[in-house]
């Protein structure tokens, strides 16, 4: 005879009421800033290898398993406003016969902050749908915007067969403040294909904050209308279109910018980040933001602007575009998972190297006898910005192994460049003027000191960046350097 499920009582949380259906506020509504449209997300999640109290790896919502088979699940939480902590929560997993839940733990993103957690969820093991999962904390999680908050191993019956759903309902989270976290749409469940059955791919519901589901604008060729007033900004958004959470982003400019905070609106959840600017804050031509932890989850988006550092069009300044970006995790680069829903990509940094050693003919030996013989151009290059809108980023360190201190660095290059920036400096030094000639096939680099401040064994380290398209498109490659003092090798 099937037994029937008894709901356990209330009790109290310090703040608020838990209840086996979810939460019961002491208040009926929050003041707190947050519609259900930018609020948490709360889920299932079956692939819990990448998963962490305060970290999630990729979500998948469908698993193929065997029958008598056991596994483990997380339900997740991720996008809590940054301006809210984290005390408690209570929901229902429900499930279809031939399913059992053997174990439970809920010392997650609850016990983040060290405190100690009370749980009141159903007993385990539980066959009864559906189980409800109740917890609350002492000391309120804060800071985190996202992690887990259940940990469950399921084991199903030797007959078990056919897709089993795992539902989410009655989900409900709440702060140290008694307010309820709002949450943006209802919770994601998650399905077991049992063998032969298999997942067939699951179409989510349509996100409106998953920047990877925008649709671009069709472009349509307006009627004619007077030219409008020169503007020097530029603004766009830009996409976490990668399968991962990212914690850095890296943008390269079509020209020099120069305001310090490019940042428009910063991702959901995420503290706000620090920049370095390359060459410096007041004119630069990339820029890198990094965020404390990699809370830019997939889909998500950061809105950026950059302005010229001149009000009016002039030769050698005009708006700075968005040449390419790439994301990274942990200086990790993140490949893209659907490119077309962003601006063009950086090629993927090439890794760290050094050049040949061998110091370089005299300075006054023209380059020609290393440089190396120019490629011809496509027959028919294409007009206008995109001629050279591929941009190829590498890194290279120059030490010193000469056996004195030295004040200047002289490198010629095998493969051009088209601009270069110091990322490294040496330890002690001021930061070094750069000669570079003009133009986009650069081969020769000159870096002056003005001190004799670069010791022996010490280096510096460049990012060269070179734009290409309707030019063969080569990574920088210098053939050789020399160090000097005041001039001299």
């Amino acid at each position: 005879m099937r037994r029937r499920k008894v709901k356990p009582p209330l009790f109290v949380v310090g703040v608020g009421l838990l209840t086996a259906a979810g939460i019961v506020l002491s208040i009926a509504s929050t003041d707190e800033p947050g519609t259900a449209a930018d609020g948490a997300t709360v889920g299932i999640d079956l692939n819990v290898a990448g998963n962490s109290a305060t970290t999630l790896g990729g979500v998948e919502n469908c698993l193929a398993v065997q029958p008598g088979s056991s596994l483990q699940i997380d339900t997740f939480v991720r996008d809590i406003p940054s301006a809210q902590d984290f005390i408690g929560f209570s929901y229902d997993i429900s499930f279809s016969s031939g399913v059992s839940f053997a174990a439970q733990d809920h010392a997650y993103l609850l016990a983040a902050s060290s405190g100690s957690v009370t749980d009141a969820s159903d007993a385990v093991p539980n066959s009864l749908s559906p189980h409800t999962a109740s917890a609350y904390t002492d000391t309120p999680a804060a800071g985190f915007a996202q992690g887990v908050l259940g940990r469950y191993t399921l084991t199903l019956a030797a007959d078990a067969s056919g897709l089993i759903d795992l539902g989410l309902q009655s989900a409900g989270l709440v702060d140290s403040s008694n307010h309820e976290i709002p949450q943006a749409g209802s919770p994601q469940g998650a399905a077991l294909a049992v063998a032969p059955a298999t997942c067939s791919p699951i179409t989510p519901a349509p996100n409106p904050n998953d920047c990877r589901t925008f649709t671009p604008t069709p472009t349509v060729s307006p009627s004619p209308t007077p030219t409008p007033a020169w503007t020097p900004t530029y603004s766009v958004n830009i996409c976490n279109d990668t399968g991962s959470a990212a914690s850095d982003l890296h943008i390269v400019l079509t020209q020099e910018a120069g305001n310090v905070e490019p940042i428009t609106q910063n991702v959901p959840g995420c503290s706000a980040p620090s920049h370095t600017y390359n060459p410096s804050p007041s004119g630069y031509t990339s820029v890198d933001v990094t965020w404390d932890l990699p809370c830019v989850d997939p889909g998500k988006y950061v809105s950026v602007y950059f302005v010229a550092t001149c009000s009016t069009p002039q030769p050698g300044c005009s708006v700075p575009h968005v040449a390419c970006f790439y994301w990274t995790l942990s200086g990790q680069p993140l490949a893209s998972a659907s490119p077309a829903v962003n601006l063009a990509r950086c090629n993927i940094p090439t890794p760290t190297q050094s050049p040949s050693p061998g110091p370089c003919p005299p300075l006054g030996t023209p380059p020609f006898t290393y440089a190396p013989t120019a490629t011809p151009a496509s027959a028919t290059p294409t007009p206008g910005p995109t001629s050279r809108d591929v941009v190829i980023i590498t890194t290279i360190p120059f030490c010193n192994d000469a056996a004195q201190t030295a004040s200047d660095l002289h490198i010629r290059f095998a493969f051009p460049y088209s601009g270069a920036s110091v990322v490294g400096n040496a330890p002690g030094c001021p930061a070094p003027a750069l000669d570079e000639p003009p133009g986009l096939d650069n081969f020769r680099l000159d870096l002056d000191w003005g001190v004799a401040c670069v010791d022996s064994g010490e280096s510096v380290s460049l990012e060269l960046v070179y734009g290409c398209g309707d030019v063969p498109c080569t990574t920088p490659q210098p053939f050789c350097y020399t160090w000097t003092l005041f001039g001299e090798p």
